[in-house]
């Protein structure tokens, strides 16, 4: 049977989740992850159809396919549908990382088919996925070749000019990632609408939930688009918010879209607009080239939307903890540590969340001190390099300096406070 369309899934056992430690590591991790919500479509005709549908995010396909008219067509569908294009060395290679084969006892691939080409339709999360602005510069050097556009490149390397550290393979389940959100005239988002000038009142009108409309050229610095990328994926748990964006093309069909962006007072970019009840609410511009996302955030908790981005900490939970460490009364103390367990329970599928009662309930035994000195001990263990530390439990204590460092900075302002008085 041919491997084109080798199509047939054959069943393997959980696997220990694979550390990303270099290019291969991280392309495995896009197909496991894809495979875990039925997002991997394998073989010619599955692909073909993904792609002209326009459902295929990025595709990899094996250079050691021999049939060149087949090459050549998932080159083309690629390049006119303006998806990325991953090449592999091996189609058994790409076979195993899609899945068809089976895992003997001792973890080995057995009885592995080979597959051409496979498309990755869905992804489980934004920070899941691998940067395709790092695969291209890491590609450059490598046996892999890369069919992508000048906007996903553009992306990545805007990202990286503002002071981002370098992408390492020990991090990049990290980043937030561009792979195959469709950026020939800017990204489009999956859960946030786009709208023009003809359906823009039709939408906010209708709508007697809270809306935020981004306003933002469509070449705009590629961190905006990442904070944008963010803010979307957190918004999906929340019913009662929708997001949408108006992209303004910098040519003379962008006049109604800019003539929109006017009207609601977006002169200077990106400015973010809230609507509710089909009324105008707030507006959100900070000055800045590449919007603060932490004052965004903010600004959004002002006006009622308690949005809880991954890998950041919560504004609601971090408010209560000024709170607790300003109070003087042991009561309201009590009272706001029993918020803050309820706040948490209600962000339990958040990757901090379980830090701050866990914290904060070591600092009412042990004093405000615990937090600099807990802060100080993780701190010293995160700075080894040759220990038996995993990849993820570091993870884990990073997360926890992140709320640490919200606690250690609250009890600072109530002592410096304290003093003043």
């Amino acid at each position: 049977m041919s491997d084109i369309d080798a199509a047939e899934e054959i069943d393997q056992p959980i696997e220990v989740e694979e550390a990303v430690t270099d290019l291969n590591s991280a392309i495995r991790r896009v197909l496991k992850n894809a495979i875990a919500v039925d997002g991997l479509l394998r073989g010619l005709h599955e692909t073909a159809k993904a792609l002209e549908a326009g459902r295929a995010n990025v595709c990899f396909l094996a250079s050691s396919c021999n049939e060149d008219n087949y090459k050549k067509l998932i080159q083309a569908l690629c390049l006119e549908q303006n998806v990325p294009l991953i090449e592999v060395p091996d189609n058994k290679q790409l076979g195993e990382w899609a899945g068809l084969c089976k895992i003997d006892k001792d973890g080995n691939p057995r009885k592995v088919v080979g597959a051409s080409v496979v498309a990755v339709t869905n992804y489980a999360s934004l920070s899941d996925i691998v940067s395709i602005g790092a695969l291209v510069e890491l590609c450059a050097s490598s046996a892999l070749a890369l069919v992508t556009n000048k906007q996903q490149l553009y992306v990545y390397r805007s990202y990286m000019s503002v002071g981002n550290p370098s992408p390492s393979f020990l991090t990049l389940p990290l980043l937030v990632l561009f792979l195959g959100m469709g950026l020939a005239t800017g990204l489009s988002f999956n859960g946030a609408l786009s709208l023009d000038a003809m359906v823009f009142d039709k939408v906010i009108s209708s709508n007697k939930y809270h809306v935020l409309v981004r306003f933002d050229k469509s070449d705009t610095d590629g961190s905006n688009e990442m904070n944008f990328g963010e803010l979307v994926e957190a918004s999906q748990k929340l019913k009662n918010l929708l997001l949408a964006y108006v992209d303004i093309e910098s040519d003379e069909q962008a006049s109604d879209k800019l003539d929109l962006a006017k009207k609601y007072g977006a002169d200077k970019f990106p400015t973010y607009v809230l609507f509710s009840d089909g009324k105008e609410v707030s507006k959100y511009h900070d000055g800045k080239e590449v919007t603060d996302i932490s004052d965004l955030i903010k600004w959004l908790e002002d006006n009622g939307i308690h949005l809880a981005l991954k890998g950041r900490t919560l504004p609601l939970l971090d408010r209560l903890v000024q709170e607790y460490f300003s109070s003087d009364s042991s009561e309201r103390k009590a009272e706001l540590l029993k918020e803050v367990k309820a706040s948490s329970d209600q962000y339990k599928e958040h990757d901090l969340a379980k830090f701050y009662p866990t914290i904060l309930e070591k600092v009412s035994g042990k004093g405000d001190e615990y937090c600099t000195k807990e802060l100080t001990r993780i701190t010293s263990m995160l700075d080894k390099t040759k220990d038996s530390i995993s990849e993820d439990k570091r993870e884990e204590m990073r997360g926890k300096t992140q709320v640490l460092n919200v606690c250690k900075a609250a009890a600072e302002a109530a002592s410096k406070s304290g003093d003043e008085l």
